[in-house]
C-alpha cells in the first residue's frame, strides 16, 4: 500500500481552526493533480556544497515509502478557492506585512531591509493575492502562478482543507532529484545559462550598484 502524500499521516496543527465542512474540498481531484513517486533510498544534502552557510551537506540517504505529489505548484486561483471556502487569512494579512524582493519593487517603495541580506525589502500590506502592495489583485493577470507570501503555517492549513499535507524534506529532495543521484539540479549536472540551456525559468541578477532606501 502506498503512502499517499496528499493523505495526512499525523495530526497538524493550523493557525486557524476550519469548521469540520471546512476540512477537505469536493473541488480539489487529488488524484487527478498529482503523480505517484516511487519509493526507495532517497539522497538527501550533497557531497559538494556549495554554499557552507546553507547547510546543504552532508549527503546522506534515508529510506523513503512511495508517496504521492501535486504536478505543480499550488496556483493563485488554487489558494484562492481555499480562501473563499474558508475565509482564510494567511499570516502576512495578520502582520500587515511581507517581505517582497527589492526588483519586484515597480515603483519608489518606502521599505527596511534586513542587514545583509538588503534584497528583501518589508513592504507593508504585501499578501498573496496582492504580492506587491500594488493595490491590485493577482488574480487578474496571475491566476496561474505559483501562489506567494504563503508560510509554513499557511501551507500547512491549505494541504488540510485539499486532504494533503506538507511533503517531508526527504520526500522533496527524492522527487525533486528525478533519479539522477547527487547532481546540482534536477535536470542533471548542466548549468542553465543566457545562451542555449533554459531548461528552467531562471533569473541571474548583473548589477553593479543597488540602491535602496533603509
Amino acid at each position: 500500500m502506498t503512502k499517499n502524500c496528499c493523505t495526512p499521516s499525523r495530526p497538524t496543527t493550523a493557525p486557524q481552526t476550519l469548521r469540520p465542512d471546512q476540512d477537505v474540498c469536493a473541488e480539489v481531484d487529488v488524484s487527478a493533480d498529482s503523480v505517484e513517486i516511487p519509493g526507495g533510498a532517497a539522497l538527501v544534502g550533497t557531497g559538494t556544497p556549495q554554499i557552507a552557510d546553507d547547510g546543504e551537506g552532508p549527503l546522506r540517504k534515508v529510506k523513503v515509502a512511495p508517496f504521492r505529489l501535486g504536478k505543480t505548484c499550488v496556483t493563485n486561483a488554487g489558494f484562492a478557492r481555499f480562501v473563499d471556502a474558508t475565509g482564510y487569512q494567511t499570516e502576512a494579512e495578520t502582520f500587515g506585512w511581507s517581505f517582497v524582493f527589492w526588483s519586484d519593487l515597480s515603483t519608489i517603495v518606502r521599505s527596511k531591509g534586513i542587514p545583509g541580506l538588503e534584497w528583501w525589502r518589508k513592504v507593508d500590506g504585501a499578501y498573496w493575492r496582492d504580492p506587491r502592495a500594488e493595490g491590485r489583485s493577482c488574480l487578474e493577470q496571475a491566476k496561474d502562478h505559483p501562489v506567494v507570501h504563503i508560510s509554513w503555517n499557511d501551507a500547512t492549513a491549505y494541504c488540510k482543507w485539499a486532504g494533503g499535507r506538507l511533503p517531508t524534506e526527504a520526500e522533496w529532495e527524492h522527487a525533486a532529484r528525478g533519479g539522477f543521484g547527487d547532481v546540482p539540479f534536477p535536470w542533471g549536472a548542466e548549468e542553465p545559462n543566457d545562451t542555449d540551456q533554459f531548461p528552467c525559468n531562471i533569473w541571474q541578477l548583473q548589477v553593479s550598484t543597488i540602491r535602496l532606501m533603509n
